[in-house]
């Protein structure tokens, strides 16, 4: 293919997902409309000019397409006042290219890492090159299907308590084209020690980031910049232990997708080892701010969540169950329900891995 085609060819792909609507106000619209989206709460506030900044950071690797459509659905924003810092994790797949045709908006701007280093790094370094306020954590397939949503969250961040505000998705499964969500069954403010006390249990975390927009100096104060794993859950919980208020809308507000390219098919014993030091390090939080009672049952409850995690995303080895239960045993006070409940695990991994062996 000569180089005129391939340039007409990217041309033609910029201007189908810039122009594009991809869950058009008509589809959503039915959407809501069906039976089991009729107890959605639609948000209406009043829309206002304010100077407060939103800084949405958005870590890519080879998505270009996904990513100028996640980028043009936060320009359809009827909130104006925000900043978009893209950081590329050296793509291969002509990103830059197509980023470059965007960079006219002064409200954009372009990173690119010197090697690929994971979408953790990259989130903290847009973080670190933030001006906002308030900050968006948005990974580069996601979009928003609402565009007074930065509207309606300033309006809500006029009360100054409030630390986070976290909103509803749809779940697209893009290989069976469904759309789902997870009622949450809450619409209300509530305080962070019973937010981050009851997190994952009573109250669910949102399938991604995007839907959640933190006030930047609860993250700051959470050390977010020496955080080694930067991903959803962990920034939840460094946003929410320096008190507040969280605001949670059931109304949806935007898509995450679900294909072949962020399904997670393997995970190693390291990758959870580091998670759980993650969640210690919160407990030690906790502990210290005594932001509530119980915070040995929290953590147990955390790593039991993590645990399951690792067997329903992935195949474990004996070897690296066996890792991740030592560092358990050695890190924590050993709670013994969670030791129960770790064991059984285990056992049930073993008879998976030999039943596997049989077959």
């Amino acid at each position: 293919m000569s180089t005129k085609n391939v340039n007409y060819t990217n041309e033609k792909l910029f201007e189908e997902c810039m122009n594009k609507n991809i869950l058009d106000s008509k589809s959503y619209e039915n959407l809501i409309k069906q039976e089991k989206y009729n107890k959605i709460k639609l948000m209406q506030t009043e829309i206002t000019e304010t100077q407060n900044k939103i800084s949405i950071i958005i870590p890519t690797y080879n998505r270009r397409l996904q990513l100028l459509e996640c980028i043009n659905s936060i320009l359809k924003q009827t909130y104006k006042n925000f900043e978009i810092i893209v950081v590329d994790d050296c793509s291969t797949d002509e990103t830059e290219e197509y980023i470059s045709k965007l960079l006219s908006d002064n409200r954009i701007k372009y990173l690119k890492n010197l090697k690929n280093s994971g979408p953790g790094y990259s989130r903290k370094v847009g973080f670190e090159k933030s001006s906002g306020e308030f900050i968006i954590f948005c990974d580069d397939d996601d979009y928003y299907i609402d565009s007074n949503y930065f509207t309606d969250a300033i309006n809500i961040f006029k009360d100054g308590e409030i630390s986070l505000i976290c909103s509803n998705t749809f779940t697209h499964f893009e290989k069976e084209n469904t759309f789902k969500f997870l009622d949450i069954n809450f619409d209300n403010t509530i305080c962070v020690e019973e937010y981050l006390e009851n997190f994952q249990y009573k109250y669910m975390k949102p399938n991604s980031t995007f839907s959640a927009i933190f006030r930047k100096n609860k993250l700051v104060n959470g050390d977010l910049k020496n955080m080694k794993m930067v991903n959803d859950s962990s920034i939840y919980m460094r946003g929410l232990i320096s008190g507040g208020k969280v605001f949670v809308n059931r109304k949806i507000i935007g898509v995450y997708r679900v294909h072949s390219q962020n399904i997670t098919l393997t995970i190693k014993a390291d990758f959870i080892i580091e998670n759980l030091k993650e969640k210690k390090y919160i407990y030690e939080r906790i502990v210290e701010n005594k932001l509530f009672n119980g915070a040995d049952k929290w953590l147990s409850k955390q790593i039991e969540v993590t645990f399951k995690y690792l067997l329903w995303c992935s195949n474990p080895t004996r070897k690296e169950i066996n890792k991740i239960f030592n560092w358990i045993l050695k890190n924590t006070n050993k709670n013994i329900n969670l030791i129960i409940k770790l064991w059984l695990y285990r056992q049930f991994v073993r008879l998976r891995n030999m039943k596997e062996r049989f077959m």
